[in-house]
């Protein structure tokens, strides 16, 4: 069962930003590289992986399963996905672990042909009916089993451009399972590159791109004093060519980046529809603290867009969204007024990093609550904050 969030720090403001931090891999493409090596009955070597809450969360779930992992140093781990599994999922089922039980249930069946979940997984348990998996429930726990013949007449088309990534690795699973179901998902996101024709032994999970996408927003007003490392270029240019089109300019030498402000012509309208709804979180905070005109932005209707939206106003941006057609959201930025200082309570990975890179850059003194939302996602977050002057404690 998830904890209940309640971590909180206080950032105190004033501070000049100076400093390095390296970056670690992506939790969710070192999860994902696991399921893969479980999928198909392999032993796997996994590069780049992050020692955070978030994926040492799940190596304790597949534990439960009969399934350990070792480490061959800080950031490499090798597991054997041969052994036999067991069928109880019934422990996960909230929060994060909800995810976590979305992508071992194909994994389950594909090896044991069943497994068992928690009631809370009716909806995910009547998508595996619909597509003709049996169902039977013995004292509340629900059982899933494969008939003997899994071949069936079902076809079906799965748009998963802007899913959860647990959804879409979760139905790429499945397809394996069913051959007619067709998965639509963004070919361009790194942590499912591993899905491809034949299974390698040896992984490099991808660079975390809301990582990345912080500490570039906190880089953005140091004046080029702050040194990021161990990025993937490729993974992050879409990131960083919008930035420079808003006037933030950047400086690769060997393995690091430096990124400062330095101002540009302004763009009466914006295209980030391509943007994933984290990097459009950055991009619009540090829009809104920049521009001298008003700009427009298009956009993905993303359904958190609107709590994004309340929370940078509430500090002080002036941003208005509208949803339009189609799928896509206009977002109006006005020259901000004065900015006060973060005090809210995290709830959402995204928003939340969005906020917690104002506080880092606002100089005045800032409180966030349910600050693991953030820092379960990423590894040795206050120690990096501190390390770049950051004035941030833990309550």
């Amino acid at each position: 069962m998830s904890e209940i969030k309640t971590d909180s720090v206080k950032i105190k403001g004033h501070s000049i930003l100076h400093g390095n931090v390296y970056l670690s891999g992506d939790p969710l493409s070192s999860i994902f590289y696991i399921c893969l090596a479980l999928f198909h009955a392999k032993k796997a070597r996994i590069r780049n992986v992050p020692r955070c809450k978030l994926f040492l969360d799940f190596l304790s779930s597949i534990e439960k399963l009969g399934i350990s992992v070792d480490w061959e140093d800080e950031s490499v781990i090798t597991v054997d996905g041969t052994g036999e599994l067991r069928e109880n999922l019934v422990g996960l089922f909230e929060g994060n672990e909800y995810g976590f039980a979305q992508i071992l249930i194909p994994i389950l069946l594909r090896r044991n042909r069943e497994c068992e979940v928690h009631p809370e997984l009716r909806t995910e348990v009547k998508f595996f009916r619909e597509l003709g998996v049996l169902v039977k429930s013995n004292y509340n726990i629900l059982n899933l089993k494969l008939p003997l013949d899994a071949d069936f007449e079902i076809k079906k088309n799965f748009n998963l451009i802007y899913a959860d990534p647990y959804l879409v690795a979760s139905r790429l699973f499945i397809s394996y399972l069913f051959k007619n179901l067709s998965i639509d998902y963004d070919k361009n996101d790194a942590r499912f590159n591993f899905y491809t024709e034949g299974v390698l032994d040896e992984y490099k999970a991808s660079y975390s791109q809301v990582e990345f996408n912080l500490y570039a927003s906190i880089a953005s007003f140091s004046n080029g004093e702050v040194s990021l490392h161990n990025f993937d270029l490729s993974e992050s240019l879409n990131f960083l060519l919008s930035i420079d089109s808003i006037g933030f300019r950047y400086e690769v030498i060997q393995d690091s980046i430096k990124i400062w402000y330095v101002g540009a012509p302004e763009k009466p309208i914006i295209d980030w529809s391509s943007q994933s709804f984290n990097s459009i979180a950055h991009l619009v905070l540090l829009l809104a603290k920049t521009t001298k005109k008003t700009t427009k932005i298009i956009t993905v209707s993303y359904p958190n867009l609107d709590p994004l939206i309340t929370d940078l106003n509430i500090m002080g941006c002036r941003i208005e969204v509208e949803e339009g057609k189609k799928g896509f959201s206009l977002i109006t930025i006005k020259p901000p007024s004065a900015f006060s200082s973060v005090k809210n309570d995290v709830n959402d990975l995204s928003v939340g990093s969005a906020v917690l890179s104002f506080a880092c850059c606002y100089s005045g003194n800032s409180k966030i609550s349910g600050f693991d939302v953030i820092s379960d996602y990423m590894p040795y977050l206050v120690d990096n904050l501190k390390s770049l002057n950051i004035d941030i404690s833990k309550k």
